[in-house]
């Protein structure tokens, strides 16, 4: 048994055909929002920080430099320092070690 179909949902989904944000109901620029909903959400942020070149990254540095110069957040940086195995300098207290 499927719920029926909001009048919202509908909206959007007119706006998404016509080409327009699902928002503003403004002109996009080739995602679902125009460029005002765009830079409230994040997106380019985001896609910043899938395009990056990581590979070239300079790992000595510290989080908020690697920011700066990706132009990202930090919390960027540290999910791609923990994906590539890299593990940061940090200035927080040790890890506990489990010793048997």
């Amino acid at each position: 048994m499927s719920k029926p179909m909001s009048r919202q949902r509908i909206w959007q989904i007119q706006r998404r055909a016509e080409g327009k944000c699902v928002t503003l109901s403004q002109p996009t620029t080739g995602t679902n929002h125009c460029d005002a909903c765009a830079k409230r959400n994040g997106v380019r942020r985001r896609h910043a920080e899938r395009n990056a070149d990581w590979d070239a990254a300079d790992w000595t540095q510290s989080t908020g430099d690697l920011a700066k110069q990706f132009n990202v957040t930090p919390a960027a940086v540290c999910y791609r320092r923990k994906k590539a195995g890299i593990q940061s300098a940090g200035r927080g207290r040790p890890r506990k070690t489990i010793t048997p």
